[in-house]
């Protein structure tokens, strides 16, 4: 009698492939860091206080002396303007001022004196920290 040799398709089973694939794609997704402040390059000076809240309206001034409101690049004078709306839509609204440190504080200076005209009441300098993780 001829014995008959048995013949093993080799095979990989795609299910825990599958599965396998989609616990690292969601271990990639939990563990990677989104970087925020991207947008504007501003060097913030050294500093501590509180932090900023959502509510809180944007103001940016580059090391160019160029103004952003809430990252839209604009005039000076149009910053004053949207922020005058701001405060006459809620007085108690606090705006936070990221300038970059190198700018000179004659600008900084001119810019707070038009926001105190404008009824501003509440503002604050932002800073960078140390410890802040983007």
């Amino acid at each position: 009698m001829a014995i008959k040799k048995r013949k093993f398709l080799a095979s990989v089973p795609m299910s825990s492939m599958a599965d396998i694939a989609f616990l690292l794609l969601i271990f990639f997704m939990v563990t990677s860091v989104l970087k925020v402040d991207a947008e504007i390059p501003l060097n913030l000076p050294d500093a501590s206080g509180t932090e900023l809240g959502d509510e809180d309206v944007n103001v940016s001034i580059g090391k160019d002396g160029s103004y952003w409101f809430t990252n839209q690049q604009m005039p000076r004078d149009e910053v004053i303007a949207r922020i005058q709306v701001e405060v006459q839509t809620n007085e108690n609204v606090r705006i936070a001022i990221q300038a970059h440190d190198s700018l000179d504080f004659t600008v900084v200076q001119e810019f707070l004196d038009r926001m105190r005209l404008a009824g501003v009441k509440n503002f604050a300098m932002v800073t960078k920290q140390e410890n802040r993780k983007l």
